[in-house]
């Protein structure tokens, strides 16, 4: 609660139009946590790099990811993989 920050860096190409591949940066960094004046844990953070792609398919984009972290503690040490839907709205 409180000093927080969130941070995001994303690239992505489409190679064909039914097609796109992406790699994120993102993580988060917060002060130690204080209950009760007592402080009950280290400052929090993590960086993690994220590989993705997705298809087209009609007008939802199914996706696919790996989000590997890079650095931090209190955040599962292996591989996460990920899915998703997104579409856009125009």
């Amino acid at each position: 609660p409180g000093g927080e920050w969130v941070y995001l860096a994303e690239f992505g190409l489409q190679p064909t139009p039914r097609s796109l591949v992406k790699v994120t940066f993102d993580g988060f960094v917060g002060r130690a946590l204080i209950s009760e004046g007592l402080r009950t844990a280290n400052k929090r953070r993590i960086a993690t790099l994220q590989f993705g792609a997705a298809i087209r398919t009609g007008f939802l984009w199914p996706e696919i990811a790996v989000r590997i972290p890079v650095s931090g503690r209190e955040f599962p040490a292996g591989p996460q993989f990920v899915g998703g839907f997104s579409t856009q709205i125009r």
